[in-house]
């Protein structure tokens, strides 16, 4: 016996599908094009979905009857296969989608529920507890089903900030395999939530996965653990209104008085005014993606186009197929070419051979960002129309602007969104490329670059001259001694000063003072002025943050004063605070910043296990005993945490230059 269906239950179907245009005039149908038309299913009375196995054999599912029928390119049906159905299977409502694994498993979505039949074998599905699944896909055998979850339908904040979109069936449970917040994050319409959260799903297989954005000219590639590989957004994405938007107003607006009087005014009232985009996805043999989507050449109106995506060339075209949208559709990369089936049976289906779809004149799309993977951008890239540089190098990105040098640390980058790590604090990019332009959105300014043949010298960072070190008389040792000794006491009075502009000078007048010294005489080594010296030349150095001066003095400082117990806590100062330079992590902890709240912490250290062991090693002593000796003598005593992720919240205000790097 079924369970009984509450009111709410049994109008979430009619609201998810609200969505749908209805036909209008097609545009021409290209004279290259020759599409097949056959109706096998005229007096069939439920829906039928078409899949292809991994052979490129298209099958389609009758779902009345639950047979799957082999088909031909002329639209003849073979002799069916049964799914068997256990006693009591299934779920609520009619089936509004279902897909075919490679292997001929089959997933079945109700309006409430989900089917699963492995070798023609029905086995028991949970159904997904409080979800609304709009789309649906077997990742490598697993369910995987896409929609909003009836927390946010409720209303609930904070699930708005990070709600569940993929699920994936474990064998005895379903969990999140990609969250995200939804849109803003802020709550709004439950028509919004569908809006923003409504996909079509395929699952590729190597265990990728697309989606597809219902209402948004915006596709997403996943990997098989759920971490945004690719981005495709064609003329910015998000919602636009459909022409019928007052109709579709009206309509929902009646439903929401439905819908508030059946959950008790719990539910947010709203409606889906925006226009549809996608349909359905299939991958070809050659590994290039086609989307369905309604807009016809211009993508816009309720005709159906195909676009197709490159990955190989990040190139995304559109082919108008001069058939109106027949609503819901299914579709599938076969032998033969591409079929597309109408969920109504006696609408029919549509080949479009393979060599018509080669031939056809595919229309590129122009106004279309694709993010890019670290391996793509590799290399220098200068800005259009300006001077500015960036170079892309393994785990560092190098930028080149207004003649200043700046590395920052590449932590992530998942679809067009990177997270980059700069003197320690986090950066949020954007990137993506449009055809053969590279376009950065950071600071709320978009900026583009054309790729360069070579690395230029800007962004190479190759580390300072040096000159060759030679002997020098007693005397000149001497002056140089002194006037290292001269400048550091002069930086430091002006460093407690509440006006950092003398301590800036002083600064910068230091670091042309020690360029010009190391450039005529080599690196002040310990072998020719001692460690004092050796140790006041790689403050100065650090205090002026030149990364390609530091670069130079590394192994003069590796050699002199890493060894000795009087220059450990220089040279370990110096080392960090080159990491943090270069965009990387710290190894002894000691450099201490002011974090967004203006409280002191200790910037993202390679390893807190192997902190205290290298600092022994080196004899400094334990962290802790540094972290004291800092709190009473630079922040009044404060407590100074220790960064735990990749990156520390930048503080509103600059930070002083400099950091704690106190000798024992």
């Amino acid at each position: 016996m079924r369970p009984r269906r509450s009111r709410f239950e049994s109008i979430l179907p009619v609201l998810l599908a609200m969505v749908a245009w209805g036909p209008s005039q097609a545009e021409e149908l290209p004279k290259s094009l020759q599409a097949r038309r056959f109706v096998p299913g005229a007096s069939w009375t439920g829906p039928q979905f078409l899949q292809a196995d991994k052979t490129g054999q298209p099958f389609l599912l009758r779902t009345d009857t639950l047979e799957v029928f082999p088909l031909s390119a002329q639209g003849e049906l073979g002799a069916p296969r049964q799914l068997e159905t256990t006693g009591g299977g299934g779920g609520i409502g009619s089936y509004h989608t279902a897909t075919m694994s490679p292997e001929g498993d089959w997933l079945l979505l109700q309006s409430v529920g989900v089917r699963l039949f492995r070798g023609g074998e029905e086995q028991a599905v949970a159904p997904p507890t409080g979800l609304a699944a709009s789309g649906a896909c077997l990742q490598q055998g697993a369910p995987v089903l896409a929609g909003l979850t009836l927390d946010l339908i409720v209303g609930k904040e904070d699930h708005w900030k990070n709600a569940p979109w993929l699920l994936r069936w474990e064998g005895d449970r379903w969990e999140p395999l990609v969250s995200s917040p939804v849109g803003d994050g802020k709550p709004k319409s439950f028509g919004r939530a569908l809006e923003e959260r409504n996909l079509q799903l395929f699952c590729a297989s190597d265990g990728r996965v697309w989606a597809a954005y219902d209402q948004q000219h915006h596709f997403r590639q996943y990997t098989a653990g759920g971490r945004l590989l690719r981005e495709v957004v064609v003329s910015g994405g998000g919602l636009r209104e459909a022409p019928n938007a007052e109709a579709l107003r009206a309509i929902y607006q009646k439903e929401a008085r439905v819908l508030a009087e059946a959950t008790g005014g719990k539910v947010i009232a709203g409606e889906i005014t925006s226009q549809r985009v996608a349909k359905a996805i299939t991958e070809a043999s050659d590994g290039r993606m086609y989307f369905l989507i309604e807009g016809g050449a211009r993508g816009e109106g309720p005709e159906m186009a195909l676009e197709r995506f490159d990955p190989a060339t990040l190139e995304l075209a559109r082919l108008p197929l001069g058939v109106p949208s027949p609503g819901a559709v299914t579709m599938a990369a076969a032998q033969d070419g591409i079929y597309i089936a109408a969920y109504k049976a006696s609408s029919g289906i549509w080949l479009f051979p393979w060599q018509d779809l080669d031939q056809a004149e595919w229309i590129p799309i122009d106004d279309v960002a694709v993010s890019v993977e670290a391996a793509d951008l590799d290399g220098a890239w200068r800005e259009k129309g300006g001077r500015g540089l960036v170079r892309f190098d393994k785990d560092k990105v190098i930028t080149w602007e207004d003649g200043r040098l700046t590395v920052r640390g590449l932590v992530s980058l998942e679809g067009t969104g990177a997270v980059l790590r700069r003197a320690g604090f986090g950066e949020s990019w954007k990137i993506a490329r449009k055809q053969a332009t590279l376009r950065i959105e950071r600071d709320g300014t978009l900026r583009e670059y054309t790729r360069l043949a070579e690395i230029p010298k800007a962004v190479s960072l190759e580390p300072a001259p040096l000159a060759k070190a030679k002997e020098l008389a007693p005397e000149r040792v001497a002056a140089i001694r002194a006037d290292l000794d001269q400048r550091v006491r002069r930086a430091a009075e002006a460093r407690k000063k509440t006006d950092l502009n003398e301590w800036r000078l002083a600064v910068a007048d230091n670091l042309r003072y020690l360029r010009e010294l190391t450039a005529e005489n080599g690196w002040i080594d310990v072998r020719r002025f001692g460690v004092k010296a050796a140790s006041q030349a790689a403050t100065l150095a650090q205090d002026g943050s030149d990364v390609l001066l530091m670069l130079a003095a590394l192994p003069f400082l590796e050699k002199d004063l890493k060894p000795v117990p009087e220059g450990a806590a220089v040279y370990s100062g110096f080392y960090d605070a080159l990491q943090v330079a270069l965009g990387g992590k710290q190894r002894y902890g000691t450099q201490i910043v002011p974090d967004g709240a203006g409280e002191p912490v200790v910037l993202p250290i390679e390893s807190r296990a192997q902190v205290d062991p290298v600092r022994k090693k080196i004899g400094l002593e334990p962290l802790a005993e540094f972290l004291a000796l800092a709190s009473r003598s630079l922040f009044q005593g404060k407590t100074i945490r220790i960064a735990e992720g990749e990156v520390v919240e930048a503080p509103k205000a600059p930070a002083q230059v400099g950091a704690a790097a106190i000798s024992p």
